[in-house]
């Protein structure tokens, strides 16, 4: 939050390493950043992965081990892909109704 404050509504995590520890800083961040994203985006498909093979199996549906985790990313992806317009529009109405009330 201080930092939207000090660096502006449209500022990003890119904006404010670049101008609190330079160019180097940034991409120090970014690479951080997507390791963090790689590292839990690995997670959820292990895990959904161990989850989904044990119902394939009860459903009697014998599959490739690399079928559940494929799945569970074509669903997910789907959801997101379709979902990201929503979620835009939600966002742009709750920060209306937020600067409506709550003038800054």
């Amino acid at each position: 939050m201080e930092l939207g404050l000090w660096f502006g509504p449209a500022a990003n995590l890119a904006t404010f390493t670049e101008r609190t520890l330079g160019p180097v800083g940034k991409w120090a961040a970014a690479a951080l950043y997507t390791f963090a994203y790689v590292a839990t985006l690995t997670a959820y498909i292990a895990e959904a992965a161990s989850l989904a093979q044990p119902v394939l199996h009860a459903l009697g549906v014998l599959s490739h081990p690399a079928l559940p985790p494929a799945v569970f990313v074509m669903l997910l992806g789907s959801v997101v892909y379709a979902g990201t317009r929503q979620v835009r529009r939600s966002g742009v109405r709750s920060t209306r109704l937020r600067t409506r009330f709550h003038p800054v």
